[in-house]
Order: structure tokens, then sequence, then C-alpha cells
């Protein structure tokens, strides 16, 4: 869609398929939606760096902060990249 040029919203704020994701590794229970804030937070930044026009969340204000940090970081490793002995 963003290739034909139209605005995409990406609307995955505790959706169940993050809850399957993140499933409990000893019981296989899904993780309760109140507690999958972090991954919508983790999506909604993939979505915004992939050029989404909008995301619909639960918790607007770490999910900004996430989506801006994630913006700088691009912005200031693509203008001095650290040699990979640092990491």
């Amino acid at each position: 869609m963003a290739a034909l040029g139209r605005p995409v919203l990406v609307g995955a704020a505790r959706k169940s398929f993050l809850g399957q994701l993140l499933r409990d590794p000893e019981t296989g229970r899904p993780r309760p939606a109140h507690l999958r804030d972090a991954a919508t937070s983790a999506v909604s930044v993939l979505a915004a760096a992939q050029g989404a026009w909008c995301v619909r969340v639960h918790d607007v204000a770490s999910t900004a902060d996430a989506v801006r940090v994630t913006a700088r970081w691009g912005l200031e490793s693509a203008a001095a990249p650290l040699p990979m002995s640092r990491f």
C-alpha cells in the first residue's frame, strides 16, 4: 500500500498474535493483553521505521519515545558508524 502512495495504519496494540509470540514458556499460556505494551512498542517502532503513516497504541508516551529514539539512532549511526570492535 505504501508503494502505491497510500497511508498505512498499523493497529497491533495488545493484539492476540503478540500474546502468542510471548506465551509463557512453562504453561504455554498467551501473555495477557495488559502486559503486551512493550511488544506493541516494538511493532510500532518497526512499522514507523518502514514508513507507516500512523500506529494505534494504548501507551502513547512510551511508544512515541521508542519511535523517537529509534529515529534518532538511525540518524546518529548513519552519520558516525561505530567500529564493530566496540560491541
